[in-house]
């Protein structure tokens, strides 16, 4: 098992982890048994704890969770598109979307935040509704 060691080198693979992730709380230590550990409060069914064995560890399970979370956001943002008339389909973890004159328009979602393809944060995954209103202008429909 790979242990951290008290290093530089520790503390900037931790803020590393730390600015990729956000919402989650990070910690390494020799001394606890996965030396890797996050945590995060899910807001519906308490906590959720992960321990990996060595940094790259750590960073591929946070990936994975990321991925599962964006997956549902999409979705979810699907959902609120098509309330609100529009064709939208996902793709991975990208939904794919009209303008008025039928261009398409996609948004992906990673790392907790949704954005345009060409690189323009809309907002939180946590909130689909108010990322599908600052969608509106950009589809010709506001």
């Amino acid at each position: 098992m790979t242990r951290p060691a008290g290093t530089p080198g520790l503390n900037a693979q931790l803020t590393a982890l730390r600015e990729e992730f956000p919402g989650w709380t990070i910690d390494a230590s020799a001394d606890t048994d996965p030396p890797w550990r996050a945590v995060r409060d899910t807001g519906r069914s308490g906590p959720l704890q992960i321990g990996a064995a060595s940094y790259a560890q750590m960073r591929a399970l946070l990936d994975e969770v990321d991925a599962v979370d964006c997956l549902h956001a999409v979705t979810d943002l699907r959902d609120v598109l098509r309330g609100r008339g529009l064709r939208a389909e996902v793709y991975g973890l990208i939904v794919h979307t009209q303008t008025r004159a039928g261009i398409v328009r996609a948004v992906s979602a990673r790392r907790g935040v949704y954005t345009w393809t060409s690189g323009v944060e809309l907002g939180p995954i946590s909130d689909p509704g108010a990322v599908a209103d600052r969608m509106m202008p950009g589809l010709g429909l506001a």
